[in-house]
């Protein structure tokens, strides 16, 4: 990837304390309702590459994905994945990623909410996820 014009390659795993939602109170958008469960506090991973070379775009978006899927297998092998399937964070996820694999079963609720409070979607204006 080097000589395609690679700058950085980078991974950060977050890994949550067990006890993080010992405070909440759901329901929350976020973490899915079975990542609330003891023993699967999600362990986000950010995989982070930059390129200056525009014409290998599709080339390094498939590295990363690709990089993930490999990553995600190794760490289910060696029982590091605990949330099977792992529950998402939306800021690091894919663009096309759906949004049923972010928010879980709490989508159906956001969409109404959402459809509530900003019928215009003036909110879809800022960008990110559309509900």
């Amino acid at each position: 990837m080097v000589t395609k014009g690679a700058l950085v390659v980078s991974y950060v795993v977050e890994p949550f304390l067990q006890s993080y939602l010992s405070h909440a109170n759901p329901p929350s958008a976020f973490p899915p309702p079975a990542a609330h469960q003891q023993g699967k506090a999600p362990n986000p991973l950010f995989a982070w590459f930059a390129w200056t070379n525009p014409l290998y775009d599709n080339e390094f978006v498939a590295a990363v994905e690709e990089s993930i899927i490999r990553l995600a297998a190794v760490a289910k092998e060696e029982g590091l994945l605990i949330d099977d399937p792992p529950a998402l964070y939306g800021n690091y996820a894919n663009v096309k990623t759906p949004l049923v694999d972010i928010y879980g079963e709490n989508l159906t609720r956001l969409r109404a909410l959402q459809a509530k409070i900003d019928p215009n979607h003036v909110m879809g204006l800022s960008g990110g996820f559309k509900f």
